[in-house]
């Protein structure tokens, strides 16, 4: 399986700092070993996890009941409010493949909520797992190993230019990572663009000509899905995205939205809360359409035409 979620560094527009921010509350494992830390900003998972990898650790891991328990006590708080977060499960890359971040092996299973779809775990009611969509915002719990003791080198300017600098070390709790600097990476594949806005990857498939169904299969292959779009900024890269990787100005291109009657949605199951439709979009007609983001005189803007044109595309996948 490939490596979940490699971290990234953010010139973000992630302005929910939660790295940052002081945790809600903390509290060790069991055998003393790793640390759950509550986080009570709400990000999408990628973010999450990558809040946690910039601290030290990683989205939470559950390996035993006994780290059930613990994180159940963490949240009890929380449950009042009802308040689920996200944990490290997910099955992004393999379908029904599930894994945890952090690379634990998936072996003990907790209580299971239904759900309709989602490729990444929340923890809901504090003990009932769920799958819910990626996209979707919440609090999260991150995990990190337990230092005991751990000090951190504090360089202090020295009286003389030929005195060695006076080094302080300063005790951290069993709940802090000894980190004086830290490494965050990020990636795509080949020729994939990553998108600093909100830590995703795109691939405009300017050599195909396929329908939306097809077009969203190969998407799956790559694991990800014909592209979403929820924002503003979002539109505006793949405009820019299109425009300089297109030899055809006009060509419109498919995106992962779709309508089955009245119920507009995406491929990726993410909300629908931006668009950025064309004058007398979207039609009024009742059966199967599917949307494509308009070249030519009217870039950027999106129409809806039957599925089995055929039309280049985007795809969006996470990092690896």
């Amino acid at each position: 399986m490939k490596a979940l979620l490699v971290v990234l560094m953010l010139p973000l527009l992630f302005t929910v700092t939660a790295a940052h921010e002081s945790s809600h509350g903390s509290v060790s494992s069991k055998n003393g070993s790793r640390c759950f830390i509550f986080m009570p900003s709400q990000v999408d998972f990628i973010n999450a996890d990558a809040a946690c990898r910039e601290i030290g650790g990683n989205l939470a891991s559950i390996l035993t009941e006994d780290d059930q328990q613990i994180i159940s006590e963490l949240l009890h708080g929380e449950q009042e409010r009802g308040v689920d977060v996200w944990i490290g499960g997910n099955d992004i890359f393999h379908y029904g493949n599930w894994s945890w971040t952090d690379g634990s092996p998936f072996k003990f299973l907790s209580n299971h909520a239904p759900s309709v779809a989602g490729d990444c775990l929340s923890l809901v009611a504090t003990t009932m797992w769920t799958e819910a969509e990626c996209c979707s915002e919440k609090s999260f719990v991150c995990v990190m190993d337990s230092i005991k003791p751990a000090t951190c080198p504090v360089v202090t300017p020295s009286p003389t230019p030929s005195a060695p600098p006076t080094v302080v070390t300063m005790p951290l709790s069993s709940c802090s990572k000894s980190h004086c600097t830290s490494a965050i990476e990020c990636g795509c594949q080949s020729d994939w663009t990553l998108y600093l806005g909100n830590n995703m990857c795109y691939r405009f498939f300017d050599w195909a000509h396929t329908d939306w169904e097809v077009s969203e299969r190969y998407c799956r292959g790559w694991s990800g899905h014909l592209v979403s779009i929820r924002s503003q900024e979002e539109q505006h890269f793949l405009e820019k995205l299109v425009n300089s990787e297109s030899d055809n100005d006009s060509q419109n291109v498919w995106i992962g939205l779709s309508r089955n009657h009245q119920n507009l949605k995406w491929s990726d199951e993410c909300p629908l809360n931006y668009t950025n439709w064309d004058v007398h979009e979207p039609s009024s007609m009742q059966n199967k359409e599917c949307v494509q983001m308009n070249g030519g005189s009217i870039t950027g803007s999106w129409s809806t035409v039957p599925c089995t044109e055929k039309s280049q595309f985007i795809c969006k996948a996470y990092p690896i």
